[in-house]
């Protein structure tokens, strides 16, 4: 699936702030790179997966800059929880949620 319209999923948490709007603005030509590197990534975890946070390592970013991306690709159906491992300890303590590749 192809998504070519970019919408910024976080509108929600933000309400339309003008500084997040042109954040939003200034990024939205290279998401699909970026979720096509996180995508990748998760694909290449195999049936093992990802948590936000180990992809976050693996790609060498913050998990700011990765945890859209995750949405996104929940949103279009191209990763799913892990049903093996559906969490994983992260690095916080807390547990973090594995996603694979669909």
């Amino acid at each position: 699936m192809t998504v070519t319209v970019f919408e910024d999923i976080c509108s929600n948490k933000h309400g339309g702030d003008l500084f997040s709007v042109m954040a939003f603005d200034r990024i939205k030509a290279h998401l699909s790179k970026a979720r096509r590197e996180v995508l990748d990534a998760i694909a290449q975890a195999g049936d093992r997966g990802l948590t936000c946070a180990e992809c976050a390592q693996v790609l060498g970013r913050g998990m700011n800059a990765i945890s859209g991306r995750f949405t996104e690709l929940k949103r279009d159906g191209l990763i799913r929880r892990s049903t093996e491992q559906p969490e994983r300890p992260g690095p916080t303590g807390g547990a973090g949620k594995v996603y694979v590749a669909v």
